[in-house]
């Protein structure tokens, strides 16, 4: 999470939520959504990291959308990934 709000991940996040629980093809993710206001605070930029550890790997998905409605359907496809 501080790794969204101190801007190593290249955009400083001004709003960052807690660790949420997700669940992505029948497997308990953690996630956090970050959003950062950019040109003149006009638009946000929101992404969501997805992390779990499987067999001894941790698994992350990232999603960047500067739109409500893409950032939606990203999650859409993230919650309908189907793993083996």
């Amino acid at each position: 999470m501080e790794h969204l709000k101190n801007g190593s991940m290249g955009i400083k996040y001004d709003e960052v939520r807690h660790v949420q629980p997700v669940i992505v093809s029948g497997k308990r993710f953690d996630s956090i959504e970050g959003k950062a206001f950019i040109n003149g605070r006009r638009d946000i930029v929101r992404t969501q990291y997805y992390w779990i550890l499987l067999k001894g790997y941790q698994l992350s998905i990232i999603t960047t959308c500067i739109s409500e409605d893409g950032s939606e359907d990203l999650r859409k496809i993230v919650h309908n990934l189907k793993m083996e």
